[in-house]
């Protein structure tokens, strides 16, 4: 991803979460760390359910309880939602897949950031991801084991969490999708959401 202007796309994304209360609560580094477990592990449980890297579901609009401009959509039946989601008058705004996951991850990853005044810009410019060819499990497992340890080391955790950014932005370029116009999708879906949305604890 662009490393320039990602400390300003850091604080606008902490800046809405504030707004949205959800840093009305202590949170911990821990939870945090969890949490962003939590969205690689949703980006591979897409995966698995052969969901594409961005979709959008359709709002039901008749008994068939899909899409009516099917021309757009992938399957009534399997109620996949609008790939082609410019096309249709029937999608919810909501954007879902594969790479809006991974973007869950780095706003995750960047509202932290933003908390704790890490610069992770100058992380993305020191820490860049090579030239393997990952699959997306792979991708996610080498995730997983760079937030791990940005839990157990005090310092340099900005590097850890440059190298997962770096080995998303990797993958998603093999694989045709721009992952900083899916972080953006989904931010300003975030901003429209209601305060404390989801009724979640975190």
């Amino acid at each position: 991803m662009k490393s320039t202007g990602i400390n300003a796309l850091a604080r606008d994304i902490h800046k809405n979460a504030v707004e949205h209360g959800w840093w009305e609560e202590k949170r911990s580094l821990p939870e945090v760390i969890a949490l962003i477990h939590s969205e690689l592990s949703e980006a591979l449980e897409e995966y698995r359910s052969g969901k594409p890297n961005l979709w959008f579901a359709c709002i039901p609009t008749d008994i068939f309880n899909g899409c009516r401009n099917m021309a757009h959509c992938e399957n009534e039946k399997s109620n996949l939602g609008c790939v082609k989601s410019e096309f249709c008058r029937y999608k919810d705004k909501k954007p879902e897949g594969i790479v809006v996951e991974l973007a869950d991850a780095i706003i995750r990853i960047l509202d932290y950031c933003a908390w704790r005044k890490i610069d992770i810009e100058e992380a993305l410019n020191l820490r860049k991801a090579g030239n393997d060819t990952y699959t997306l499990p792979e991708l996610i497992a080498e995730c997983h084991y760079l937030i791990a340890q940005a839990h157990k080391c005090e310092e340099p955790r900005s590097l850890y969490f440059a190298e997962c950014i770096s080995l998303i932005k990797f993958w998603c370029d093999e694989n045709a999708t721009d992952i900083d116009e899916v972080i953006m999708i989904k931010h300003e879906y975030n901003k429209t959401r209601p305060y404390r949305h989801g009724g979640k604890k975190c």
